[in-house]
């Protein structure tokens, strides 16, 4: 099968969500990075919160964002590299 998304602008969301990078809870009206993920005849969205989505940015030519994405996968890969990218946005 294979997998191809297509990232999109930010945008407000309407209703909760999880991030699907690291898993965190996405409120209504957060700004979020949104991608659609088409494997074979399926396509479903996705929603990235900030720090994730400047990790995407970050990161956009490693083998892993050409290889997708699973739930949770940033995280779990490179929790320094995502946490040092969170210092950076929030300033901690």
């Amino acid at each position: 099968k294979e997998q191809n998304s297509v990232y999109r602008n930010t945008q407000k969301t309407t209703k909760p969500h999880k991030c699907w990078g690291c898993g965190s809870e996405i409120a209504p009206g957060d700004k979020v990075l949104t991608s659609i993920v088409n494997e074979s005849t399926f396509d479903w969205p996705c929603y990235w919160c900030d720090v994730c989505a400047a990790y995407i940015r970050a990161h956009r030519q490693s083998k892993q964002m050409n290889e997708g994405i699973g739930f949770r996968q940033i995280i779990k890969d490179d929790p320094s590299g995502w946490s040092e990218i969170e210092n950076r946005i929030r300033n901690i």
